[in-house]
This record gives C-alpha cells, sequence and structure tokens, in this order.
C-alpha cells in the first residue's frame, strides 16, 4: 500500500511533474540522501513499477552520489557514453540511459539529497540548459521541504535528551509542604519536577517541548514520573 503523501509532498510532486514533462523523460523523483543511503521520497513516474517510493540503496552505487562526487556530468543524454555510469546497478536496472541531476539544498548550505530525472531511451535532446530548469526546480522543493526537515530535528533533539530522563523514570519530583500559617498544620503538598542540571533549562520550557515530541508516539508528563523518583524538599515535614 503506497504511503499517504503529505501536502508537501504533493507540492514537490507538482515540480517533479513540470521536470519530468518539460524533459519528456519517463521519471522524476526527489531524493534524501543521509551519507549512507538514498531515500526515494517522492517519485513521479511513467512506469512505476520501476521506480517506486520508498525504495532505498546504498548511496555509494547511485548515479546521483557520482555526479556529486565529480565522477559524472550533471547531465547525461546517453548514459551509454560514460563507461563510470554503466559500471552503477541502475545502468543495468532499470536500465537508465538518460539523466539529469542536481542537489537539493537548505538554507543553511546543507545537502538533503537530489532532483533527479531519467529516460528509459538515450536523450539528444537533454543539454546543460535542462540542468537550469532542474535548479530552479530543485530550490523550489529545498524551500517547500525545508520546515518539515527542521520540525524533525527538533523533535530528534528533544527524544534524545528526553527519552533517556523518561526511561529512568524521570523526571525527578521533589516535594514539599504547603503549611498552614496560623497553626502550623500541613494541609498538602506542592510537586516540583526536576530535569538534569546540565540542560539549563527551566521546567516549564522542558514540558512546553513535550508536545511535539508526543508527537512521535510517546508522552513526557509530570504524572509520567516514577514514586522511586520522589524526593522531599530540604524543608523540614511538620
Amino acid at each position: 500500500m503506497a504511503r499517504r503523501r503529505s501536502e508537501a509532498d504533493q507540492q514537490v510532486a507538482e515540480l517533479l511533474r513540470t521536470a519530468k514533462s518539460s524533459l519528456h523523460l519517463s521519471v522524476a523523483f526527489l531524493s534524501r540522501l543521509d551519507g549512507e543511503t538514498q531515500h526515494l521520497e517522492v517519485v513521479e513516474s511513467s512506469v512505476p513499477f520501476l521506480f517506486k517510493e520508498g525504495v532505498t540503496q546504498r548511496q555509494d552505487t547511485t548515479f546521483c552520489q557520482a555526479v556529486l562526487d565529480g565522477r559524472l556530468p550533471a547531465v547525461m543524454p546517453d548514459v551509454r557514453a560514460f563507461p563510470a555510469a554503466m559500471r552503477l546497478p541502475a545502468a543495468r536496472l532499470p536500465r537508465i540511459r538518460s539523466f539529469v541531476s542536481v542537489p537539493v539544498v537548505l538554507s543553511d548550505g546543507s545537502l538533503y539529497g537530489t532532483f533527479c530525472a531519467a529516460g528509459l531511451t538515450s536523450d539528444k535532446e537533454l543539454t546543460v540548459r535542462d540542468k537550469a530548469l532542474m535548479e530552479v526546480l530543485a530550490h523550489a522543493a529545498s524551500v517547500v521541504i525545508e520546515p518539515g526537515v527542521v520540525d524533525r530535528a527538533r523533535r530528534d533533539e528533544i527524544e534524545q535528551r528526553l527519552l533517556p530522563v523518561i526511561a529512568a523514570g524521570g523526571p525527578t519530583v521533589v516535594l514539599q509542604p504547603i503549611v498552614e500559617l496560623a497553626t502550623g498544620d500541613r494541609v498538602g503538598a506542592e510537586a516540583l519536577s526536576r530535569f538534569p542540571a546540565e540542560w539549563g533549562q527551566a521546567p516549564d520550557i522542558c514540558f512546553a517541548a513535550a508536545p511535539s515530541a508526543s508527537e512521535t508516539g510517546w508522552s513526557c508528563s509530570p504524572s509520567s514520573a516514577r514514586p522511586s523518583t520522589w524526593r522531599r524538599s530540604p524543608a523540614t515535614w511538620p
């Protein structure tokens, strides 16, 4: 079952359709590169059984990485003219014969992945001018996807900090009495959450971040702390 496209994915798909129709090629796709693996995130294809969203492959064996490394040109009207390309898996299956690839770069200068189009036949009409079109579309795609990239990075950072604390039974809860001044009687208790001091963040800031983190399927709330993490305050209980 195909995954449901997000609004950003749908916008990227429209850009890919523009590339595919303008260059008269079989497929256009946005890929994400994580340093080891290439992920085909959004694909527009005339032959979907050969090019599928969600497919992954070793990054160092892809046309895209070879282009980024400078081992292949960004525009290849006939892949067979480039021995280095013919040695890569994509030249054998799905037998790519024409190809153009440009990087997708985020506003901070970091590489997200590639914006590519490919054909199953050679195309002598494919020129460096087509690279200029792809660069414009790749920039538009980067603008579309960047908010989601930033949001995922923020959630990942929250998870990395909070999950170990929760797994250890935290946050630590400090209990201090509420005393009736007139009689000195204890009438209740106040519970205060304590996160690791090295974070340098007040509890309200930590809890404010938790709703975004809870979108990943877990939650952080004062009630999640185990009794073993409860502590009395330095004040003496009456």
